[in-house]
């Protein structure tokens, strides 16, 4: 049974791992390149730019700035950064060249999920050195081994539970007790329990229910 993902995360690196990894070999097509670089290496280069660009939208001396450090840093510092920006924005069309001489990414979830892995995997992602739970930070603690002490500090801590949520719509790993115990706190916190009781050593919890529209009131 060949199972698909339905969660943001799975979606996401599923596609671009299709546009990246699998385009050239199931379609037979050959791409004519002088960078030595392939899909995954390329996928790298987009998680840096990603990670460093702080608007959605940059300009190309900027975005020139970040693959050229990628490209020193795999030892290919003579290649030519436009030539290999425009490449993958031909190839690929996750990070395009758009007006008045600046690069953005095609949608800000795909900036935010390739951020989020430069986050992990380069070691910078530390919970409790996170300013802003948002979306970006969510997707970072689901791609940690273990989201446990993420989710705690975004309960702890964020304004709202939106990023929590969207750990939950992702499969974040983590601790089901201890991360529990915190949600009741944070409501507790909030004053937002309706009714509880106990049954032997549960304690059921009702409390208003939590849609997109109500969640910054958690």
């Amino acid at each position: 049974m060949l199972f698909r993902s339905r969660r943001a995360i799975g979606l996401i690196r599923r596609a671009i791992d299709t546009l990246t990894l699998r385009w050239d070999e199931a379609k037979g097509v050959y791409r004519d390149s002088k960078i030595p670089l392939d899909g995954e290496e390329r996928v790298r280069c987009m998680m840096r730019i990603a990670f460093f660009m702080k608007r959605p939208e940059a300009h190309t001396e900027e975005v020139e700035r970040y693959a050229a450090e990628y490209l020193k840093l795999v030892h290919l510092r003579s290649a030519d950064t436009r030539s290999f920006l425009r490449e993958m924005a031909q190839w690929y069309g996750l990070f395009v060249e758009v007006g008045n001489d600046s690069w953005q990414f095609v949608h800000r979830t795909i900036q935010d999920f390739l951020a989020a892995r430069f986050w992990v995997e380069d070691g910078r992602f530390d919970p409790d050195s996170v300013a802003h739970w948002d979306i970006r930070a969510a997707y970072a603690a689901c791609l940690s081994p273990d989201a446990s002490r993420s989710v705690t500090k975004m309960l702890k801590h964020a304004k709202d539970i939106s990023a929590f949520c969207e750990c939950l719509y992702n499969g974040a790993p983590f601790d089901p007790e201890r991360i529990a115990k915190e949600f009741a706190n944070r409501l507790t916190r909030l004053n937002r329990f309706e009714h509880t009781r106990t049954e032997n050593t549960n304690i059921p919890v009702q409390t208003p229910a939590i849609t997109n529209e109500n969640a910054a009131s958690f």
